[in-house]
């Protein structure tokens, strides 16, 4: 076990120092081409690969050291891809397996399918970031690195929060576009999106071993992949004016923490409560008397927020309009969860399933032009939107308390992800193909909107995940009683 240790531990080291001579050689004969202003975003960024590189030795054996090689593999890969010479390619041919190698010398649980999940991951974070292009182009040099905030002022374009300090590599086969705060976060989430999953997949497998049971929580517990997905190239943010690049920076930033923290929140609740059985805080019961007043405390919030919307006719404005809509949900959900408890409710399969399809397409249908348009009108139609709304959390939360504990998680979840992919789809079709869906609002406010529901949809999913976690957690600890 010593011997291999130090044998991976040579070979990281051997991987490492060539490639730095691979840099070095680059910059000195003219192969790699960095300008002026981009060498001390380069330096630092080559001290942070190294660094991380070293923790990969110092940390042999960890859980980390796996990832950081693995990034390695990727970083590599791309080059040879994008560069497609002699140089790059017979480069990447001999440190990947050479990395490879001493990944299977450290012998890491699953480490195969952890590291083709890594790289999965990563390309398709890039892909949706848009963070490179492959396109047929003249370059200077083999691979040559600008610096991207300065790239982009050139050409007339704002910097987003997501590209400063970046650079920006141009080869003859591609583009690569790359900041800092992307490059961690994008490495953070993927360390802990393939975790989480290489523990709750197991956890479901053998929670339902001889169980009718049907499987959630594996859909959406990948709200973490939505972490980097926010990073857009310079044709996307010319969509943008300059005051919506500043509210897009203060919300980039939350909402980057957000995604991670609550990964990092979801490996500790499994490691910590459900691979025991345990509840985790967040999932702990609640009495029904301290829900029905939280219920009605909202509901007279909510409703009592109306009236003033209407008054000041605020309805029309994109922000008050979803935002509220969302809140009447909630408080549906949480009114008709205890209310439907507290009347031992019992109903057959089919009405229930009956029930979820009404609330789903009752809380979808206002996001279609036709009928927000029909909203936005006036003021009485917008009224009848929100009480709809409210109408569609009111039957989840009875579906949810009704189905019984495994499938009303499950019918929750399928709610809440699809939900969430409103969001999603909104945010990716105003920046991708720079249509607005709704046509009396702008683009940006669309832009805008799509990233605050966003915001508030990833603790919601996150927290439907939990209880499904929960729930498979308590079927398998049951089950294992039993026998």
């Amino acid at each position: 076990m010593e011997s291999s240790i130090k044998k991976s531990n040579f070979i990281q080291f051997i991987s490492y120092f060539l490639f730095n001579l691979y840099v070095i050689y680059g910059l000195i004969s003219g192969y790699i081409l960095v300008t002026s202003d981009a060498l001390i975003p380069f330096v630092l960024a080559l001290l942070t690969v190294d660094s991380l590189f070293a923790l990969a030795i110092i940390f042999n054996r960890k859980v980390i050291s796996l990832y950081v090689r693995g990034l390695f593999i990727f970083l590599l890969a791309v080059i040879a891809l994008m560069v497609q010479d002699l140089i790059s390619v017979t480069a990447a041919f001999v440190f990947i397996p050479l990395i490879s190698y001493s990944i299977k010398l450290d012998n890491f649980e699953h480490y195969k399918s952890k590291l083709i999940s890594e790289i999965l991951v990563i390309l398709f974070m890039g892909t949706i970031g848009k963070m490179y292009l492959l396109i047929t182009q003249p370059s200077p040099a083999a691979i040559t690195i600008e610096y991207l905030p300065d790239k982009m002022s050139a050409i007339g374009l704002p910097t987003p929060i997501t590209e400063y300090y970046g650079l920006f590599i141009t080869t003859a086969h591609g583009d690569i576009l790359i900041g800092p705060l992307v490059f961690f976060v994008i490495f953070a989430a993927t360390v802990l999106l393939v975790e989480n999953y290489h523990l709750i997949i197991p956890l479901y497998v053998k929670s339902l071993r001889g169980s009718n049971k049907i499987m959630g929580g594996i859909v959406s517990s990948g709200y973490g992949v939505v972490a980097a997905m926010s990073c857009q190239c310079e044709s996307a943010i010319a969509l943008l004016p300059a005051v919506a690049i500043l509210l897009l920076n203060i919300l980039l930033i939350p909402f980057f923490i957000l995604s991670v923290t609550l990964l990092a929140f979801t490996y500790l609740f499994i490691i910590k409560y459900y691979n025991s059985g345990r509840p985790s805080l967040i999932v702990k019961p609640i009495k029904m008397k301290t829900e029905f007043i939280v219920a009605i405390v909202l509901l007279l919030i909510v409703q009592g927020l109306l009236p003033l919307i209407l008054f000041l006719k605020e309805y029309d404005n994109i922000i008050y309009f979803f935002i509220y809509g969302m809140a009447m949900i909630l408080s549906g959900f949480l009114f008709g969860d205890p209310l439907a408890k507290s009347f031992k409710a019992k109903l057959n399969k089919v009405i229930i399933f009956i029930l979820f399809i009404l609330s789903l397409i009752n809380s979808l249908i206002w996001f279609f032009p036709y009928f927000t348009l029909y909203a936005y009108e006036n003021p009485l139609n917008y009224s009848i939107m929100s009480y709809s709304m409210f109408l569609s959390g009111f039957l989840i939360g009875m579906v949810y308390e009704v189905a019984g504990e495994h499938l009303g998680v499950f019918f929750l979840e399928v709610f809440s992800v699809a939900l969430g992919i409103i969001p999603i789809i909104l945010y990716y079709y105003a920046f991708t193909v720079g249509v607005r869906i709704w046509k009396f609002w702008s683009l940006n406010d669309q832009i805008i909107i799509s990233l605050i529901l966003w915001i508030i949809m990833l603790p919601i999913m996150w927290i439907i995940t939990q209880k499904s976690l929960y729930e498979a957690s308590k079927r398998l600890f049951i089950t294992s009683y039993k026998l």
